[in-house]
């Protein structure tokens, strides 16, 4: 410690001489009194270890005596020349966290780790021999434990051959350091490195804080003390620091460069060497002090007693800050330099005024960049002896339950099911004050591995057979698919805290319900029958000899990891790392022909390790989440014999044991398979919290592989209340009747008893849980006489194997089937909430249960007064309508049938309710497939008439039975009457009666009673929910109700909704067919704004006429790809697209009738424009995936074995482009790669296997990046989604898919979202869009045609267009002065013999591409482009009806000639004219449309900007030539002219136009090449110039 302790001790003889020389100065003999000396010189020496007047020592003086301390133990650990261990003793009597500890257990190790050779033998010395101080400076202000995020900077200056450290940002200070603020003179320094502008993430750098001669900061550094730290026993020893720097330069060589490294020119250089630079935290960075920063957490003060080991999931932090000291990790044996007494007072004052603690320190020379002045100061001293916060324990206050009160408050009353509630979590949770944010919103920490399994690297199930055959047959493969990546911690919080340990079940106010076999094995797929796992303790020398037979691990290498796992345990890595090796080691020795024997061999070791694995990271998953229980590698012995042990049991005990554990006051973790207890909420809780269905999920898989969950909130309070107040039908008791087909249920989900795992058991009492088999709930048998206490273990699986259909639930004890979901014995809800507590809240809770106590009681009182069941009642008149409207009976229009068909259609076009819609399903993407026909809408109106008054009163009264009967759906007697509105009511008449604000309508209660809709009261309202056999007599009369008038009183004011609007300028003057139209751009438009507006058009047509396909002497790739019926559209793709022209059409897209609205009338692109444009197929499957993407994991697996792409490589991509998306970069570079493979393998004659399948690759890569950068083209350009992977996995099938109607959907999606004013981008195929137009407008592509062309080509290929204006004024005004004989609406007469008219072309609904993209397509609507005249055409809503899916949409496409079809007589008569209309078209068109988007304008246009400085120019004066050309024209057209004549005057008017044409050809080009746009630019800039110099 050359700076601390400048005097040097040669040897310990030196330190005995000065020992003994002491002694003859003091007068004392060598001989005399040696031994009490030396006795009173050890106790002073150990006195600095004292530590009884610790706790009562201010900030400053516990600082100077760790300080003190550390110093003596070096000196000491030097002068007796201690070894390791030793040393690590004598470094535990400092026990308090010193600057030492930093020094040797980050700052040393870093240089020994990350250093090169040179760089070690410069500053290993120094560091060793404590002659320069260290500390590890990476955490940030703005930067806790997120390395990727840190903002200090190193620019490297190539001209000085230095870098450049620098803090530019607050945010970017180090903080928190240990040995920062007052000791140390180095750091390491993790900053980004950036060289010659290029920026190449964090790397580590030695930088020098501190003067060695006077211990002051250097030029243009700010260094500091973060000042006190809250309570005693914190980093209070610890001098933890802030540290920011200002362009400070160090040498190249002192950046850390083993990794990498940066040369002189500035090149930055990758070495060979694994890469350890910090990931997370640090990752691999450190692993030379890994193990001593987790030991060093580990042997903190405040963690002592507890396990030893890392903490799971636990970054640097602690150590960085100094946390504690570390034991065994210091380097000792090396020449230190210490000196005899240190004086800890004199160095502080010498070296910095302490009571300046908490004020950074600043250079003199250079000042900071930014302050720091809102730095934490000390606080004032504390008083002596401050006792360290406890953690809270949620006990209720014992005022809160006096002691004449039977139970507890809100239950239970009674306690003979809940013996052990006083234990319970519910008891803090109903007693806390709503502002106890302490208990209410604490979290649970959910320790979970299933990320684990996700992210393993898994053979290939096309090439390992031998692997995944053995796993398959395990009966666990599954628990591979039904892992999350994400947990709702809050939501998993809110169902342990009703979890009852007694009845093996969740109590909520509906009742209970518990996770049960059934459920298990419809969740994961794993085996429910068989033998309970039976493993008992095991020893050491047991455990590590089955390691060492099962797994091929040394077993001195086993039992070395026991004692550091202290325990039968191996870390996930160590089981991973096995698995791994072992396949190799197979693959190779099948490489070099090895003998089978030895093959097995290590196969089965890879297997093992793999099963062990799995299911120590799912079922078995524990509280530590990085070990495996080598226990359960017993199980795998003998693999084939693996699936008869019940594993679905042994997850459920398993599961259970944690849940028993977390429902305590005390506790706050939770293990076990948390992906299991979140899918069984999820399937029976579905509304209760985000998530979305897998995209490839399909029934024969486990459930729980169906949902992707969300984060959700971390605080339960939300969810606490949600499940308080939860009713019926938020709960579906038996959410697997759609999967039985897959998983039937079987005799052993009916067993009631005990469940073993080991030494582990629980409870399994489906009598307590009947509905959830669909059976009727009653009030069960205690549980005591299912599962009999003080049961054995071999007792239990005797039971179970020997006893199960004894021990099944009887036919007569399950009751009933239900009629409704939620059917109960009468008296079970009275019995329960009185022997439980299903309500957590007694604020949130609702005034009464779903359920009340007292239900017998209003029954009983109900029949004594002869009252109906309104629920039957209204039931009947559901049924009633319906059969009018199936019979024909209620007319169309009239109140009744708008309330029912909105019921059954649930949809207002662009309105907001369709979740049919685009815009809808833009929004809940995945979720479309949820779309139920019972989805509730608004009407929509079919006529042009106003809604009639009486129909409006009609709705209002019907709105009570809408209500509450909207979500019933096709099933009956799926809903209740909702009590808590009209408990609701009940207190605004209390609250009106007080404030004097009633007002009665006595008019609305007498049309009420005209209507037969009556009135009920509460006890009525209570007894609806219970269905009587009998027929009720009819009501007495009762008193019509008072109407009260809400007042809304606080902080929410009533809003004013502002009139509805009817009708917009220049059109739609009636709503009935563009309800969305306010929020069309047309609108703006008209009221001249977004004038400027114009569209991003997405083209990718360069890419494919750039790219190099195969010679077409391969034949194998030609077959394939023209049999594909995709080949065509390598024709079809254009360089350029006139963003201009396609902007204009887009403003005139109509997502309600998914046609463009133009003065002519409706056009749109159809599927017989498809057809004959591009030449792909338009009849098949349409394409049907779920979403607009599938997940990362499922896209590596796809591109691994379709497209030979592996998979580490294939996350970097997914990486990169931000979910499961390839560039188009990387998908042509796999093209080449595995086209030059397939082409190599064919040369050297490999397997004919091998050689197809690297074809297949080829082709999969090539038809991928030909459909994603035509038809499927989004708004980025730059990737294409994996999941059209699916359609092309058997490419024999490619054909079959409808790419056509699927592109065409595509196209009509971008063009909703391009109707709307804020879209800036448009996607889908443009160069369809653009051809489409160009084939249908004269004006527009007349010019462009490709002399070239041949009619065995797509009529797309025959265009040439090029890059016009991006500004759409032109063509709007184009269009908006067409005409009839500008347009031509069947161009492709001349074209039939090519691609003749196909008849799927009058499909008439909805098109798909996958569940997320359903548009509608209507060929009524446009019957003109099919030759026939047309006529006013029915309502979107008939041909295109809401709340269907992608199934029925299928279907419906699959069998159009039935129902979707236009028929002949729907078409009419053929056009004698192309534009021929039915008489009233035109005028209905302009009055529920808008044609028109620009307002007319009476005066002349305004001339061009520049007109006349370009005709000044002199090049040609268009306005006087073009006069002159009319005069002439005209003079010579008052005469009579002959042919010959009349071709005389128009050669001469064309050879006059000549130079107006050429002169506005360049006008154009200089347009379109901004050389104008740049000359003004120059020249304003100009002007500016010159009038500041004026100024001047």
């Amino acid at each position: 410690m050359g700076l601390l302790f400048p005097k040097r001790w040669r040897s310990i003889s030196q330190w005995r001489k000065k020992a003994k020389h002491g002694s003859q100065d003091r007068g004392r003999s060598n001989n005399t009194d040696r031994g009490s000396y030396w006795k009173k010189e050890e106790k002073e020496r150990y006195k600095v270890f004292q530590k009884d007047n610790r706790t009562a020592l201010d900030r400053k003086e516990l600082f100077k005596n760790t300080l003190r301390k550390a110093a003596h133990a070096w000196k000491r650990i030097i002068e007796l020349r201690l070894n390791e261990q030793e040393a690590s003793k004598v470094r535990t009597f400092v026990d308090q966290p010193a600057f030492t500890d930093i020094h040797w257990v980050m700052f040393v190790p870093t240089i020994k780790g990350q250093g090169t050779d040179e760089q070690q033998e410069k500053w290993l010395p120094l560091a060793n021999n404590m002659q320069i101080i260290g500390c590890y400076a990476q955490t940030e202000l703005g930067h806790g434990s997120n390395v990727q995020g840190l903002e200090t900077t190193a620019t490297f200056d190539p001209k000085t051959d230095e870098f450049i450290i620098h803090s530019p940002t607050l945010t970017s200070s180090k903080w928190w350091t240990g040995g920062l603020g007052k000791i140390s003179t180095h750091a390491i320094v993790y900053a980004r490195l950036i060289t010659d502008g290029h920026n190449h993430g964090v790397h580590s750098f030695i930088v020098q804080l501190r003067s060695l001669d006077d211990h002051l900061p250097l030029p243009g550094i700010t260094v500091g003390d973060i000042g006190m730290k809250f309570g005693n026993a914190a980093y209070n020893s610890m001098d933890n620091g802030l540290l920011s720097f200002d362009h400070v330069r160090i040498p190249r060589n002192q950046m850390l460069m083993r990794v990498s490294q940066v040369t002189r020119e500035g090149k930055f250089i990758h070495s060979d060497m694994e890469e350890n630079l910090p990931r997370g935290r640090h990752g691999k960075a450190i692993n030379a002090h890994a193990s001593a920063r987790r030991e060093l957490a580990a042997n903190h003060p405040s963690k002592r007693g507890r396990r030893k080991g890392p903490t799971p999931g636990q970054g640097t932090h602690d150590a960085e800050a100094g946390g504690s000291h570390t034991r065994g990790r210091t380097r000792l044996g090396q020449s230190l330099v210490v000196q005899d007494e240190f004086d800890a007072d004199q160095f502080l004052n010498a070296c910095f005024d302490y009571d300046d603690l908490g004020s950074p320190q600043v250079s003199p020379q250079v000042s900071p960049q930014h302050s720091l002045q809102d730095e934490p100061q000390d606080p004032p001293q504390q008083p002596p002896r401050q006792q360290r916060r406890k953690p809270v324990r949620r006990k209720p206050p014992k005022c809160s339950r006096n002691d004449d009160e039977v139970g507890f408050g809100g239950g239970p009353t009674d306690l003979s099911l809940l013996t052990e509630y006083d234990k319970h979590m519910a008891i803090p949770i109903w007693y806390a004050d709503p502002n106890d944010k302490e208990i209410l919103a604490v979290n649970l920490r959910c320790i979970a591995s299933g990320k684990k399994v996700i992210n393993i690297q898994k053979p290939s199930r096309r090439t390992d057979r031998w692997f995944w055959d053995v796993v398959e047959a395990s009966g666990l493969e599954p628990l591979t698919r039904t892992n999350f990546s994400v947990l709702d911690y809050g939501l998993l919080w809110a169902f342990v805290e009703r979890w009852h340990t007694e009845t093996s079940s969740f109590h909520i106010p509906l009742g209970e319900l518990a996770i049960t076999l059934d459920d298990v094995q419809c969740l994961l797929h794993i085996p429910i029958e068989g033998k309970f796992l039976n493993h008992g303790k095991m020893s050491r020398d047991e455990a590590a000899d089955m390691v060492n037979s099962f797994l091929g691990v040394d077993r001195n290498v086993v039992m070395g990891h026991f004692a550091k796992m202290n325990g039968l345990h191996l870390k996930h890595s160590d089981v991973e790392d096995i698995y791994s090796v072992n396949h190799r080691l197979a693959d190779k020795a099948v490489a070099e022909g090895k003998s089978a024997h030895e093959i097995k061999l290590y196969r089965d070791r890879s297997i093992r390790a793999f099963l062990l694995f799995l299911v120590c990271c799912t079922i078995f998953s524990n509280k530590s989440s990085y070990y495996v229980d080598v226990v359960y590698l017993q199980y795998f012995q003998d693999l084939s014999a693996v699936r008869e042990w019940n594993w679905g049991a042994a997850a459920l005990v398993h599961l259970q044991h944690y849940l028993d554990d977390a429902c305590l006051v005390t506790v706050n973790q939770m293990a076990g398979y948390m992906s299991l207890l979140q899918g069984w909420i999820i399937s029976h809780f579905p509304g209760l919290s985000v998530w979305a269905q897998d995209p490839i999920y399909s029934e024969s898989m486990p459930r729980n592989a169906k949902f992707v969950p969300g984060a959700g909130h971390r605080e339960p309070s939300s969810y606490r209340n949600s499940l308080d107040n939860i009713q019926t039908y938020g709960c579906i008791f038996s959410p697997y009747d759609d999967h039985r087909h897959v998983r039937p249920l079987i005799n052993s989900c009916w067993f009631s008893g005990w469940l073993r795992c080991g030494n582990l058991k629980a409870k399994h009492l489906p009598e307590r849980v009947l509905r959830q088999f669909k059976h009727v709930q009653g009030i069960p048998r205690k549980p005591d006489l299912s599962a009999t206490p003080g049961m054995s273990l071999c007792e239990i699986d005797r039971v179970f194997m020997e006893e199960l259909d004894l021990r099944m639930i009887a036919e007569e004890m399950r009751g009933q089937a239900v009629v409704s979901a939620w059917d109960h014995e009468p008296g079970y809800m009275t019995w329960f909430y009185k022997v439980s507590h299903p309500v957590m809240r007694p604020v949130q809770a609702p005034a009464s249960p779903p359920r009340p106590p007292n239900l017998e009681v209003l029954i009983e009182a109900a029949e004594a007064r002869n009252d109906p069941n309104m629920l039957q009642v209204c039931r009947g008149v559901r049924d009633e309508v319906e059969r009018s409207l199936r019979e024909g009976e209620a007319v169309e229009g009239t109140p009744v049938h708008g309330i029912m068909t909105d019921d059954k259609v649930g949809r207002t076009r662009r309105g907001g309710a369709c979740k049919a819609h685009s815009s809808a399903r833009r929004q809940a993407a995945v979720n479309v497939d949820k779309i139920l026909s019972r989805a509730k809408g608004k009407a929509v109106s079919t006529t042009t008439d106003e809604p009639r008054p009486e129909d409006a009163e009609s709705q209002e009264e019907n709105e009570d039975v809408e209500e509450n009967f909207s979500e019933e759906g096709e099933e009956e007697g799926e809903e209740e009457v909702d009590e808590e509105a009209e408990e609701a009511d009940e207190e605004a008449d209390e609250e009106g009666d007080d404030d004097g604000e009633e007002e009665v309508d006595e008019e609305a209660d007498q049309e009420g009673e005209e209507e037969g809709v009556e009135e009920v009261d509460d006890e009525t309202e209570e007894e609806m929910g219970e269905e009587e056999e009998s027929e009720q007599p009819p009501p007495e009369p009762k008193k019509p109700r008072k109407k009260v008038t809400r007042v809304t009183q606080g902080r929410n004011p009533p809003r004013v909704k502002p009139p509805p609007v009817t009708c917009y300028d220049g059109g739609p003057s009636d709503l009935s067919l563009l309800p969305g139209f306010g929020k069309h751009v047309a609108v703006p438009l008209w009221k001249g704004e977004l004038q400027s507006r114009y569209l991003r058009v997405m083209n990718n047509g360069k890419k494919i006429n750039k790219f190099k396909i195969c010679p077409k002497e391969y034949s194998w790739f030609w077959n394939v790809v023209n049999a594909s019926g995709l080949e065509t559209l390598r024709w079809t793709s254009y360089n350029h697209t006139d963003w201009g022209l396609l902007t204009a059409f887009a403003e005139r897209w109509h997502p309600e009738t998914g046609t463009f609205h133009l003065p002519i009338g409706e056009m749109t692109i159809t599927l017989d424009d498809v057809s004959s444009l591009l030449h792909i197929p338009i009849t098949g499957k349409m394409l049907d995936h779920n979403g607009t993407s599938c997940t990362k994991e499922d896209g590596e697996e796809m591109c691994a074995e379709y497209l030979n792409f592996p998979i580490n490589k294939c996350k970097k991509e997914f990486k990169k482009m931000k979910g499961a998306h390839i560039g188009f970069k990387t998908l042509k570079d796999l093209y080449i790669d595995n086209l030059r493979d397939a082409l190599k393998a064919e040369r050297l004659k490999k397997p004919a296997e091998d050689v197809e399948f690297l074809r297949e690759c080829t082709i999969r890569c090539y038809l991928l990046y030909l459909i994603g950068a035509t038809i499927f083209t989004n708004k980025s350009m730059q990737y294409v989604d994996v999941i059209f992977l699916t359609y092309l996995r058997d490419l024999s099938l490619v054909n079959t898919w409808n790419w056509g109607a699927s592109g065409l959907a595509y196209l009509y999606n971008y063009l909703d979202a391009a109707s709307r004013p804020r879209c800036g981008n448009h996607g889908g195929y443009n160069c369809l869009f653009q051809a489409w137009i160009m084939a249908h407008f004269k004006t527009f592509g007349g010019r462009f045609v490709d002399p070239k062309y041949i009619h065995d080509n797509p009529y797309a290929a025959r265009f040439l267009p090029l890059k016009g204006p991006k500004f759409p004024g032109e063509h709007r005004s184009a269009l908006d002065t067409m005409c009839m004989d500008e347009v031509v609406f069947c161009p492709y007469e001349e074209h039939r013999q090519t691609r003749p008219f196909q008849d799927i072309s009058w499909y008439t609904g909805w098109i798909m591409c996958g569940s997320a993209i359903i548009n509608p397509h209507l060929p009524e609507r446009v019957l003109r482009q099919f030759g026939h005249v047309q006529s006013i055409p029915r309502h979107p809503d008939v041909s295109a009806k809401a709340g269907m899916n992608r199934f029925t949409i299928a279907d419906a496409f699959a069998s159009y000639l039935t129902a979707n079809y236009v028929t002949e007589e729907m078409r009419g008569p053929k056009v004698v004219c192309a534009f021929d209309t039915v008489p009233g078209y035109i005028p209905w068109l302009y009055r529920v449309s808008h044609p028109k988007i620009l307002p007319p304008v009476e005066a002349d246009p305004p001339t061009h900007a520049n007109l006349e400085e370009d005709n000044v120019s002199g090049e040609c004066d268009v306005s006087e030539v073009t006069k002159k050309v009319r005069a002439d024209l005209r003079k010579a057209l008052d005469g009579q002219l002959n042919l010959a004549d009349a071709l005389v005057v128009i050669e001469k008017a064309y050879t006059d136009l000549d130079p107006v044409d050429a002169y506005l050809v360049r006008r154009k080009r200089k347009r379109d090449s901004g050389e104008g746009t740049k000359k003004r630019k120059k020249k304003k800039k100009t002007t500016t110039e010159d009038a500041g110099t004026s100024s001047l």
